[in-house]
């Protein structure tokens, strides 16, 4: 059998998936099954991170067989493909099963993301994200946005505005802790104020930052050092914010050092007291594999 860190995966199997809530029974595949409602697992543990080609509705219902609970996300999808595709289901169709299912939109503009916010809402997610973190150079040096927003947090602002007052549903910013030369923690804590004034509440914070020029994608994802000491930080911060942990969550044992703050030096815990989520940046091969998984994320 496969194993991860030398566990079998049977066992990992056992560890990932939570017991079902009582009251929110459903089906899957014929066999009896528990579906959980947006409410039930936001602020619960982990969630399965967004990754481009890999976080399509075929991996999502895959996931759903370690977890029955742990919210799972789409790959990023452009506002204007979303508004001038031919196939729009291709993009946003996503089995019963799969809620909680958070969908992560791109884009600058506002008028268009608040558009594209109200289709993907009107096809069932359970939460609009917006992705601010990506530093790729197709997303945040042609297109000129992803993690290139984190230089215009006004803009942030006015597009989260534009998306809640489209949605019914939570609209929440998946970002970093800073971009190039731009990376204190006053500097993220003064764009989390900012973006925060437009009535967003949670926050995913990929806890490291990103250069736009010099790495690529990839490099992106493992060369900037990590510090989720910082995330800790902004969360006393803004106690009344939900703050998510995100980057290189590559095992159980970590995500769960991170939730009770073991190692944390002042045992500051974002768990379980405020309510907020650990996001686990499950790759593709690496959660299962323990392989070469490639993911695109903010």
């Amino acid at each position: 059998t496969a194993a991860i860190n030398g566990e079998k995966m049977t066992d990992v199997v056992a560890r990932y998936r939570q017991e079902p809530c009582e009251g929110h029974r459903g089906r899957a595949g014929g066999d009896e099954w528990y579906s959980y409602t947006y409410s039930d697992c936001i602020g619960h543990g982990i969630e399965v991170a967004p990754m481009i080609d890999h976080s399509d509705t075929f991996f999502r219902y895959y996931m759903r067989m370690f977890t029955r609970c742990a919210p799972v996300w789409t790959e990023m999808l452009v506002d204007n493909t979303i508004l001038n595709c031919d196939n729009l289901p291709e993009y946003v169709h996503h089995y019963e099963i799969e809620h909680p299912v958070v969908c992560q939109l791109g884009g600058s503009n506002p008028t268009t993301l608040a558009e594209a916010a109200a289709i993907v809402e009107s096809w069932g997610y359970d939460e609009i994200n917006l992705n601010c973190g990506c530093p790729s150079e197709r997303v945040a040096g042609k297109s000129c946005f992803g993690a290139a927003l984190m230089r215009e947090a006004e803009t942030v602002r006015e597009i989260v505005s534009a998306m809640r007052k489209r949605v019914s549903v939570p609209v929440s910013v998946k970002t970093r802790l800073g971009i190039d030369d731009l990376d204190c923690q006053e500097f993220t804590e003064k764009f989390v104020e900012t973006v925060a004034a437009s009535g967003c509440s949670r926050f995913i914070m990929h806890a490291r930052k990103a250069f736009l020029k010099g790495l690529s994608a990839a490099q992106n994802r493992t060369v900037p050092p990590l510090h989720y000491d910082r995330v800790f930080r902004l969360k006393k911060k803004f106690p009344f914010l939900s703050i998510s942990i995100n980057g290189q969550i590559r095992d159980l044992d970590l995500a769960e050092d991170l939730i009770f703050a073991r190692g944390n030096p002042k045992g500051e815990s974002l768990w379980p007291e405020d309510g907020d989520t650990l996001m686990e940046s499950v790759r593709a091969e690496s959660l299962l594999w323990g392989g070469r998984g490639a993911q695109t994320e903010g």
